[in-house]
């Protein structure tokens, strides 16, 4: 191997923080002053007369970047163990212990840990992903200017707030989302370093925001600004994020043949080893905009194709999904009694749980399998039930029009099951759906 090549190597290991012991510098110093001197004539000239303080300056530079990549790992370690020591205090200790301290939890790398964190609980407990980014936020407004710069200290704070606001938009919040997903985008952009992936990711939580509030093509152009910086950077996994979302953005505008395309897109950018998480979001919408193309065989081949990929995570909010999604390909294969059995029990869970909003769904799941089979009474006692749960939440214009329309028709027993299905469409597009917050991050 020549000096060139060892040199190459050298200074990568550099890059990836291995430590490089005084012979070797002194040994690139030798080379670059060798090659100094083999240059053409003027060049050399600038070398010939030093080229002991040029090796000096070589070797004063590497050992600095040494210093530099030193002092960094250990700002990440300690990043790692404040946060280890702030998960396992109870949410309401927390940020007392970030206030009370002096001289720890300032750090941005500590706020980019709690904001990952926040992004793993944000469609299984979108609550414990706000308390989260706020403690996020508490940390970035402690960050000192004078040590890590105004703008690492200012984007950590536009990042915090901002998924504050997706916390919100998770949990249904759609109004006290906005001013904070504005001001995280307007502080940001007012920066002039900016990073553009802390940039693409500002985009992707606006474009969330907008899709759910129907504001379908704001939303997308939030998706193609955050999709031309993935793509500049070569950012797969980041990609893969968005173009789920973009899917979900095209389905609920009508285009599920669409969404089915760019998931496909999307499992392409995937890691499914590193990313079993992402990897089964992806698989699980595929499966289910196959469901609603009336693919239903598909659907149940894919979705037992999957089956060890849903047990990877065993937690009730992904198994929920999993049944649900099996009891409307059953109904749709028409497998009626099957459908009913799985969605009065996942009624009953939900139920049990407290959680009236997304019980009263599956009861509508339920009148539709009651449609198929000419149960019109029990159609008329569902709708009793589940109408002062609807009526009692913010769910929209439209779906307050088909839910009455519902009702109305129940009454006479005349309620079909396309306007069942249309129902089912505008209350899945609420946040706070079971439905809608999906198997992952986003």
């Amino acid at each position: 191997m020549t000096h060139g090549c060892h040199v190459g190597h050298w200074i990568q290991a550099l890059l990836e923080g291995e430590v490089l012991d005084a012979g070797v510098r002194r040994e690139i110093a030798d080379f670059l002053t060798q090659t100094a001197t083999a240059c053409d004539e003027p060049l050399s000239e600038l070398f010939r007369p030093r080229p002991q303080a040029y090796g000096g300056i070589l070797e004063s530079a590497l050992a600095s970047l040494e210093e530099q990549a030193h002092q960094l790992e250990r700002m990440a370690q300690e990043a790692d163990r404040d946060l280890t020591d702030l998960m396992r205090a109870v949410p309401a200790e927390r940020r007392l212990k970030v206030h009370r301290a002096l001289a720890r939890f300032r750090s941005p790398l500590l706020v980019e840990r709690l904001v990952e964190e926040c992004r793993r609980q944000v469609t299984v407990d979108p609550f414990e992903a706000y308390e989260l980014a706020s403690l996020a936020r508490d940390v970035a407004l402690r960050v000192p200017h004078s040590v890590w710069g105004a703008a690492p200290a200012m984007t950590a704070l536009a990042l915090a707030t901002a998924f504050q606001g997706n916390a919100l938009r998770a949990a249904g919040d759609l109004r006290g989302a906005q001013p904070l997903l504005d001001f995280a985008l307007s502080l940001f952009l007012d920066q002039g370093d900016l990073d553009p992936l802390v940039e693409a990711e500002l985009h992707h939580l606006a474009a969330l925001l907008c899709r759910d509030g129907r504001r379908i093509a704001a939303a997308e152009e939030h998706l193609y600004r955050a999709r031309e910086i993935y793509l500049e950077c070569g950012e797969d996994e980041a990609l893969a994020r968005l173009l789920i979302s973009q899917a979900t953005t095209e389905c609920e505008d009508g285009r599920v043949e669409a969404a089915l395309r760019t998931t496909e897109e999307a499992l392409r950018h995937i890691d499914h080893l590193s990313d079993p998480r992402l990897s089964l979001m992806a698989e699980h919408n595929l499966t289910s905009y196959l469901q609603h193309l009336g693919r239903f065989a598909e659907a149940e081949a894919r979705l037992g194709a999957n089956a060890a990929l849903y047990e990877q995570f065993p937690e009730a909010w992904t198994q929920r999904r999993r049944r649900w999604l099996e009891a409307r390909i059953a109904r749709g294969l028409g497998r009626v009694d099957q459908a009913e059995r799985a969605f009065l029990t996942l009624r009953e869970e939900l139920l049990s749980q407290g959680l009236g909003y997304d019980a009263a769904l599956a009861g509508l799941e339920l009148a539709l399998v009651h449609l198929q089979l000419g149960r019109g009474d029990k159609v008329r006692r569902l709708a009793e039930e589940m109408v002062p749960i609807f009526l009692a939440q913010d769910i929209g214009r439209e779906a307050m029009a088909a839910l009455l329309l519902f009702a109305e028709a129940a009454v006479r027993d005349s309620a079909t099951t396309t306007m069942v299905l249309e129902l089912i469409g505008f209350l899945e597009r609420t946040p706070r759906s079971v439905q809608r917050r999906g198997c992952g991050r986003g």
